[in-house]
């Protein structure tokens, strides 16, 4: 089965992304949020501003991080999510339940989730579709 070049792009930026960004923690962080901000089929500047500012308002958390680098792999995984919702969302929601296991993680990438929802100051109900999911994979409360 040949692939159409939406899938081919998709596989690519999660492939570039696995490679980019090694911390379980910060790839569940980051797929969570992308999952919601791109829910809505595109990604607003607010959004993008609202995930950098996370990070650094985290920045014990992520010592060291090129945010620069992070940006360009977050609108990457998004644009991704917007090609091929399907497999993006299946590999977002991988990387998310990766974190399960740990209490405070699961918090954080939930918190994470939850900023997204409001980052851009709509809050669509395929969002809110996404928060469920996000939450069923980490085994907690979308509240």
């Amino acid at each position: 089965m040949e692939l159409d070049d939406n899938a081919a792009y998709a596989l690519a930026s999660w492939a570039h992304f696995s490679d980019d960004v090694s911390d379980d923690l910060l790839r569940a962080v980051t797929g969570a949020f992308a999952l919601v901000a791109a829910a809505d089929g595109h990604l607003s500047p607010p959004e993008v501003n609202r995930f950098l500012q996370l990070l650094r308002d985290r920045e014990a958390l992520f010592f060291g991080l090129d945010l620069v680098r992070v940006e360009r792999v977050f609108r990457d995984i998004c644009a991704a999510l917007v090609a091929d919702p399907k497999q993006g969302r299946q590999t977002a929601l991988e990387y998310v339940a990766a974190v399960a296991c740990n209490e405070q993680h699961r918090e954080l990438v939930m918190a994470a989730a939850r900023i997204a929802l409001l980052a851009d100051g709509r809050e669509l109900s395929s969002e809110q579709d996404v928060l469920v999911l996000i939450s069923d994979a980490l085994g907690a409360s979308p509240l």
